[in-house]
């Protein structure tokens, strides 16, 4: 694996679908199993920045990461973080922003936060 990436959690659960939710600043990701039970919830109390994309559409990112599946990595030095900091006009340059990458399911998801995330196995 890359070493822009820092594994914060493995082998997470096995889910087959994410659901996310993010009202006021906060946000909540869901990921179920096949009967619709939750078994993860990982939530941020703030972010300011959420991505979802398919995994198929990162296959970059999976090649940099060599097969890891079930995980939340913190990226260390990434085009996403670049990007994001160039769009607030490095208004938040210096701010302490980590991004988190969300493998869950066949979702991949990017959330920029100044929060570690509380994950919850249920």
């Amino acid at each position: 694996m890359s070493n822009k990436f820092e594994v914060v959690l493995e082998k997470l659960p096995e889910v087959c679908f994410s659901r996310v939710s993010f009202d006021d600043g906060a946000l909540l990701v869901q990921g179920g199993r096949d009967d619709g039970a939750i078994a993860i919830e990982v939530n941020f109390p703030g972010v300011h920045f959420v991505g979802i994309s398919d995994e198929g559409s990162r296959l970059r990112l999976l090649r940099e990461l060599e097969g890891i599946r079930g995980a939340i990595l913190r990226s260390k030095s990434d085009p996403v973080m670049k990007n994001f900091i160039a769009e607030s006009l490095d208004t938040l340059d210096g701010v302490e922003l980590s991004h988190y990458i969300l493998m869950l399911g066949e979702e991949v998801i990017d959330v920029i936060s100044g929060y570690d995330p509380d994950v919850k196995m249920i």
